[in-house]
């Protein structure tokens, strides 16, 4: 499979992947994506056979290094595949932002 890229929708998730060899649990093909932004506005990544079914996937896992004063911080993105693919479309689903007004009592004094 070459270098999975995310569609984005801006240049914030460009970045690089990797694939390898779970080495436990049921997946056949392990897919991790770094990028130098938070992955937070994706809701759900799919991802689909060249036949247009989907592949079961788990959520492998997230996790970020910390930058120093030459380097940003990395943010990574793990998912388990349940069969080893050469080619897969990735079908990226983000989080809505809608706006809400939201009414709110409060009540404040001072000390116990």
């Amino acid at each position: 499979m070459p270098a999975a890229r995310l569609p984005a929708q801006d240049t914030a998730y460009s970045g690089r992947s990797t694939r390898w060899k779970p080495s436990w649990g049921e997946g056949k093909l392990g897919v991790t994506f770094q990028s130098n932004h938070p992955f937070y506005a994706i809701k759900e990544l799919s991802f689909i056979r060249s036949d247009g079914k989907d592949i079961k996937t788990e959520f492998g896992g997230s996790g970020v290094s910390a930058g120093n004063y030459a380097q940003r911080a990395s943010y990574l993105m793990g998912y388990d595949l349940a069969e080893k693919v050469s080619q897969a479309t990735i079908r990226v689903t983000y989080f809505a932002t809608e706006k809400a007004t939201v009414p709110v009592r409060a009540t404040a004094g001072v000390g116990l």
